[in-house]
């Protein structure tokens, strides 16, 4: 038989029930650098305000990261560390050197890290991402648009080396070969640093490539933000006169986006050779010959008894007068076209 404790007070019956325990909380919190600034100090501490007085973790994966982009060293400070600092529910960071000026960084904390009384802040999900200032506190080196001196068109291999010019917020100092990677169909090409150090413009060339996988590109750009790369061994350098890094991020890829090299130029990459296709096979010397071509340009009827195979137009024009045609403009794609 089950009992159930009472208590009589004044003429009333309480029962006395058991309480449920509180649910636990796990800490949030803010940080002083905010995702994507762009104007942190190389001294400045770091600032993670919790919800919750927290406590630092003493083992296991406990530690604050700091990552420079590649081939820069990992920065990791334990919690328990003397370079962190612990006041109720603020912890200051505060790492024994500075960080280098114009630098993106990405700033994470670890799940065992820090906690409250009986959890664990569950640490950083995503990555903050910040940019440091240059050495003497100013705006660093950034880029501002790419661009090029060829002119709008089409083009393929064998053509001229195609310029890019790369213009920047600051003039900067070359060393080594930077490369600027394109998106160039199948196999994605490399310009490479040609000239310009000391300027506030750098000239990466591209040259259209001849291998098994023809580039391609209805409007040529550069493959993604990242694209600009301090290459080779030991690194290329890309800096101001104060010697502070320049920032190589570059604007989003495509045409719609300004700064970007499809939106500076229309530089098309076509190595694909049109098609054509007749209607009529035998041409009396009054009939005309109904020609279809993928792409604009000049169609020619050829005698079956001259040469194959046909691969250039000046071949074409060495033929005797009565063997060919003299040219047919085709104004539009697979359109009909009277020859």
């Amino acid at each position: 038989m089950s009992r159930k404790l009472s208590v009589l007070i004044a003429g009333l019956l309480f029962a006395l029930l058991p309480v449920a325990p509180a649910l636990a909380v796990v800490p949030t919190a803010t940080f002083s650098i905010a995702n994507n600034a762009t104007n942190v100090a190389i001294g400045a501490n770091i600032v993670i305000t919790f919800s919750q007085t927290v406590t630092a973790g003493t083992s296991g994966s406990n530690a604050v990261t700091i990552a420079p982009p590649a081939p820069g060293v990992l920065i990791t400070i334990p919690a328990n560390d003397a370079q962190v600092s612990i006041s109720t529910n603020v912890v200051t960071i505060n790492p024994t050197s500075d960080l280098t000026a114009c630098t993106q960084y990405s700033l994470n904390v670890q799940s065992a890290a820090f906690a409250n009384s009986g959890d664990f802040y569950l640490g950083t999900s995503t990555a903050i991402q910040f940019t440091t200032l240059a050495s003497g506190g100013g705006a660093c080196p950034t880029v501002v648009s790419v661009s090029s001196t060829t002119a709008n068109g089409s083009y393929k291999a064998g053509s001229a080396i195609i310029p890019i010019q790369v213009t920047f917020s600051q003039a900067v100092t070359v060393t080594g070969v930077p490369t600027l990677e394109l998106e160039t169909g199948v196999t994605d090409r490399l310009a490479t640093y040609f000239s310009g150090s000391g300027t506030l413009v750098l000239t990466f060339n591209y040259t259209i490539s001849t291998t098994t996988n023809l580039d391609t590109s209805a409007d040529l750009d550069y493959k993604a933000t990242n694209s600009l790369v301090l290459a080779g061994s030991p690194a290329a350098t890309i800096k101001n006169a104060a010697g502070d890094n320049a920032v190589l991020t570059l604007a989003a890829p495509g045409a719609l986006n300004v700064g970007s090299l499809a939106n500076s130029n229309n530089i098309v990459i076509d190595n694909t050779a049109p098609t054509a296709s007749v209607a009529t096979a035998t041409v009396g010397s009054t009939q005309n010959a109904v020609a279809q071509s993928t792409e604009v340009g000049t169609v020619f009827l050829v005698k079956s008894t001259n040469a194959t195979p046909i691969t250039t137009v000046n071949q074409i024009l060495g033929f005797t007068a009565n063997t060919r045609t003299t040219g047919t403009a085709v104004a539009t794609a697979n359109t009909a076209t009277n020859v």
